[in-house]
Formats: C-alpha cells, sequence, structure tokens
C-alpha cells in the first residue's frame, strides 16, 4: 500500500506503478542517463510508451518513436518527439543508419514488441548502448502458432558477441521486480516527488466509464488506444 498524496489526482495515480514504474526502471536501472543520449521506443504512443516519453524529455534525451497508425504518431509529434516512424514499415537498424549514418546508433532502445526487432535493435546500438526488453506485444491474439513464430523468430544472445561489441541486453518484469517491497516504494517515491514538482505529467490517455468496458477492451484489442485507459467507478 502506497499512499496517494494530495497534490496527485487519482486518475494520474492510477497510471504511476505500472506505466511510469516500468518506463522508470527501463530507463534509470539499466544504465547511466545523460542528456543528448538517443533512444528508441517502440510501441511509442502506449502506456508505457508516453510514460517513457514523459521521463526521457525530463532528462534531455533525442528521441525517435514508433507508432502503427497516423492518429498515434501525431499524438507523438505533439509529444515532442524529434523523429517518429511507422511501426509497420520501420526496422529500427535501418533507421539508425538512415538517421546517424553507418558508423551511428542509439544509446538505449526500448523494445515491447519482440521477436525480430530484437535482433534488428541489438545491430542498431551504437557502443554502450543497451536494448531493454519489457514486453512481447507480438503474441497478441496469435495463441500457439503466435507463441511459436515468437519463439523462432527471437534471437539467442551471444555474450561473447555483446561483449565484443560493448553492447548490453537487459529484460524488464514488471511483476517480478515487484515482490522487492524496498525497490517498489522507492520508485514510487520519486515518481510521486517528480510528478509533485510538476517534472513529470501523469495522465491517463482516455477515461471511460466501467459500462463501457466491453467498448475499452475492444479498442485496446485492435490496439487504437493511445495511452493507458481507465475505468470509472
Amino acid at each position: 500500500m502506497h499512499a496517494i498524496p494530495d497534490s496527485l489526482g487519482t486518475q494520474s495515480a492510477v497510471v504511476l506503478p505500472l506505466n511510469y514504474g516500468t518506463a522508470y526502471v527501463a530507463l534509470y536501472r539499466t544504465g547511466p542517463i545523460e542528456p543528448g543520449m538517443r533512444l528508441f521506443l517502440h510501441a511509442a504512443a502506449g502506456g508505457v510508451g508516453l510514460a517513457v516519453i514523459d521521463l526521457a524529455r525530463r532528462a534531455g534525451l533525442e528521441i525517435v518513436g514508433a507508432a502503427s497508425s497516423h492518429f498515434k504518431r501525431e499524438r507523438l509529434q505533439s509529444e515532442g518527439v524529434k523523429h517518429v516512424v511507422d511501426s509497420r514499415r520501420a526496422h529500427v537498424d535501418r533507421v539508425a543508419r538512415d538517421l546517424y549514418g553507418r558508423n551511428g546508433g542509439f544509446d538505449i532502445i526500448i523494445d515491447s514488441v519482440g521477436g525480430r526487432t530484437i535482433s534488428q535493435g541489438i545491430r542498431a546500438l551504437r557502443p554502450g548502448g543497451r536494448l531493454v526488453s519489457c514486453g512481447v506485444a507480438t503474441l497478441s491474439k496469435r495463441g500457439i502458432l503466435g507463441a511459436l513464430g515468437l519463439l523462432f523468430s527471437t534471437p539467442r544472445i551471444d555474450p561473447f558477441r555483446m561483449l565484443a561489441r560493448s553492447r548490453g541486453f537487459y529484460g524488464v518484469h514488471l511483476g517480478q521486480l515487484m515482490r522487492d517491497p524496498v525497490l517498489v516504494r522507492e520508485v514510487l517515491d520519486e515518481l510521486i516527488r517528480l510528478a509533485d514538482a510538476k517534472e513529470i505529467h501523469p495522465e491517463p490517455g482516455r477515461v471511460m466509464q466501467l459500462a463501457e468496458a466491453a467498448t475499452a477492451h475492444h479498442l485496446l484489442e485492435r490496439r487504437r488506444n493511445v495511452g493507458k485507459i481507465v475505468l470509472r467507478v
């Protein structure tokens, strides 16, 4: 249990533990953060994606975001994302080459898609960079065939090759990390402090009535939501 301070509204508090908690750990607990670092973000218009953008913007990172629809890409542009790409067509390694040249790359890649995007992301890292995997969206709605496809398309990480190229790979599973109450309190305390100081602005993407739960689920299933959907009871 963690008390909600008076300065933080209930709707804002809803997005802190999962969305901002995942974003904070993925950014700040996996390696250094310095202004000017290059960040590539898959599923950038989702709940975790917008939280990452909020935190990364505060830290002065150069953000490249991927989203599947024109509406979502417009939202990313309104959030100040420097480069916005179509996730259905763009490969992160090609994006890195187009933006930064053959010897360029990203310092941080946050991947919630999985499968082939992992191998593409590793190739897109510059020396000292890291790829943070925090989800496998490719599994949704595909059943056992999707699971098999993910299994065969996910690369086997070679630690010696990662070492030789000075690249890192991290997995972030918030359910596992939440078993550590000290870590949970540290992260939530810091996020509440940042929100209280107006350094971050946690807000749900959409608030709907409980009676609209079926519609909300339909939006999520078809990936038409921007940000987190919150149901008002």
